[in-house]
């Protein structure tokens, strides 16, 4: 076996094992927007002064 195919070997077996290889692009989309929505709920039951620490401007 080649160096290459220990490497691609190696790295096939790492990657299929990753929990990260089933999410997809869509899926970090809609749970960013699922964040969103929960802080406007709490920005509008709190206000935006209690979260000005944790969210950048």
């Amino acid at each position: 076996m080649s160096q290459q195919q220990r490497y691609t070997t190696t790295s096939s077996s790492i990657l299929s094992s990753s929990p990260s290889k089933q999410l997809t692009v869509i899926d970090v989309y809609d749970l960013a927007e699922s964040i969103n929505r929960d802080f406007e709920i709490l920005v509008e039951k709190y206000g935006n002064d209690s979260f000005e620490s944790i969210v950048g401007k």
